[in-house]
């Protein structure tokens, strides 16, 4: 497959998270989807944007659209179902490089690195996302 063929591939297994459903409720009551959860904290970043002092906007939101990519493999589990003996990060890890199968090399590494510096939680935009992911849920 060409280039374009490869990423139109992935964005259709990425759709999964339309229907991937988390724990949280929308304010009407209905279960979000992590495709919903991602959109809204994406919003929330914009809408703070002259707020984030210190913080490359554009990294934060790369950050919160692949925070969760690895979903659409395993979905959500909630923090009382997570089993302690499993290794979150690693099955989420995992789950992308499933996920990212196929896609030209160039661009399943940038979303790698990209979950990567979320995951560690070592840079200001990765910090700034942790927090604004934990705030979107609250609401």
């Amino acid at each position: 497959m060409d280039r374009l063929d490869r990423v139109l591939a992935f964005l259709t297994r990425a759709e999964r998270l339309k229907d991937t459903l988390r724990s949280g409720r929308t304010g009407r009551g209905a279960r979000e989807s992590v495709a919903a959860h991602s959109w809204s904290l994406c919003l929330l970043v914009l809408l703070l944007e002259d707020d984030l002092d210190g913080v490359d906007v554009l990294q934060l939101l790369r950050l919160c659209l692949v925070h969760d990519l690895g979903e659409a493999i395993s979905g959500d589990v909630p923090a009382i179902y997570q089993d302690p003996a499993v290794d979150k990060s690693a099955q989420e890890r995992a789950d992308l490089l499933i996920l990212s199968e196929g896609l030209p090399d160039d661009v399943a590494a940038r979303l790698l690195a990209l979950w990567e510096e979320y995951d560690a939680g070592a840079t200001p935009e990765a910090v700034a996302a942790k927090g604004l992911d934990k705030i979107e849920t609250m609401v």
